[in-house]
């Protein structure tokens, strides 16, 4: 569910159950075909426009993991999850012509797995640009998009620092 608050402000909310995940064991894996409930999540969503060229969002996102510790033979600490995520957009940037928003975000939350008894958490800081290929009545219609993400992972017995790259390509009509 979306709504466009004016032209300043677009908020979205959404909610998603999901079936089972089956799993199938094979012969260089341990145990047996096991069966897993995953959680239902709830997504809250907004875009503000704060100046010609220049957006704000945040996000929250939260799910109960708990009901799965009961299919996990692992000593694992599993609790639900809280994240929220924050980005700014700066597209009057342009080349040739063409269309290169520049994005910043922030995105921090708990993991619903933890090793030990602590709980495992996330922290990812992001930058990125997109190009405009192609656009019709300020429609986007193509696009390539690719951005770097420092991210840093911990919990009660591990840790795990970490670099990721992206790149999408966008093709749509209408």
């Amino acid at each position: 569910m979306a709504a466009n608050l004016g032209t300043i402000a677009r908020v979205a909310a959404s909610v998603t159950w999901s079936d089972d995940l089956d799993a199938t064991a094979s012969d260089d894996t341990p145990g047996m075909d096991r069966s897993f409930s995953l959680p239902m999540q709830y997504r809250l969503g907004t875009s503000i426009v704060l100046a010609p060229g220049l957006m704000v969002t945040a996000s929250a996102i939260r799910a109960d993991w708990a009901n799965i510790e009961r299919d996990l033979d692992a000593p694992t600490t599993v609790g639900s999850t809280n994240n929220i995520g924050v980005g700014f957009e700066l597209s009057r940037a342009n080349i040739f012509g063409l269309a290169l928003p520049l994005r910043f975000g922030y995105r921090s939350g708990k993991l619903p797995f933890s090793l030990g008894s602590g709980v495992a958490t996330e922290r990812i800081f992001s930058a990125g640009l997109g190009l405009s290929l192609s656009q019709a009545d300020n429609i986007v219609l193509g696009s390539v998009d690719a951005a770097i993400e420092r991210g840093r992972r911990s919990g009660s017995v591990l840790t795990e620092a970490y670099w990721r790259a992206t790149i999408s390509l966008r093709v749509s009509g209408y």
